[in-house]
């Protein structure tokens, strides 16, 4: 459940129509912390995935219920339990990230990040090591994929995961800006 409002904070609602005409309006990832190992750090790894590829990859939802309040429902297509060569952990820390709009609707895009543990309790471990204010030093107001603008969201795929290794965050933006 997520609630989409203005700056002024009035709640919007009716973007139901927006995710059933173009099914990327509404998406989300899900990721889970795994602790690193021999010295390794931590890594996001998606339960989220291409369904031909296996990349990560987002959801975009089997259904999205309006609650009328500037709140919505999202389920996930993906079951967690079930992902292959991922296994399902409840107390480690997990990650839902995703993002709202397209070119087609006046609604400025919305990233939305949110770390919890399943099993319940605190947070006591995340991974982050970058931050849009600090890109944006050097880099005014970076934006990629069209619509994605927190690095909280970008590591959501960009991890050890994608592209053999080559699509991690880490190593990508170092060798990008090593170039």
């Amino acid at each position: 459940t997520f609630k989409v409002e203005t700056a002024a904070g009035v709640p919007i609602v009716g973007l139901v129509p927006y995710w059933e005409g173009y099914n990327r309006f509404i998406r989300f990832t899900l990721t889970k912390l795994v602790p690193g190992t021999n010295g390794d750090p931590d890594s996001w790894v998606a339960y989220t995935r291409d369904e031909t590829s296996g990349a990560p990859d987002y959801d975009t939802g089997s259904s999205v219920v309006d609650n009328d309040d500037g709140t919505y429902t999202f389920t996930f297509n993906t079951d967690v339990t079930a992902v292959t060569g991922v296994t399902y952990e409840p107390t480690l820390t997990h990650r839902i990230a995703g993002q709202i709009g397209s070119r087609s609707v006046p609604l400025q895009p919305q990233n939305l990040v949110f770390d919890f543990v399943p099993a319940g309790g605190a947070v006591t471990r995340t991974r982050n090591i970058a931050t849009m204010a600090t890109c944006n030093e050097c880099h005014s107001d970076l934006v990629f994929h069209g619509r994605r603008f927190k690095v909280e969201y970008c590591v959501q795929c960009h991890n050890p995961d994608l592209a053999e290794g080559e699509g991690d965050m880490a190593f990508m933006i170092h060798r990008i800006h090593a170039a």
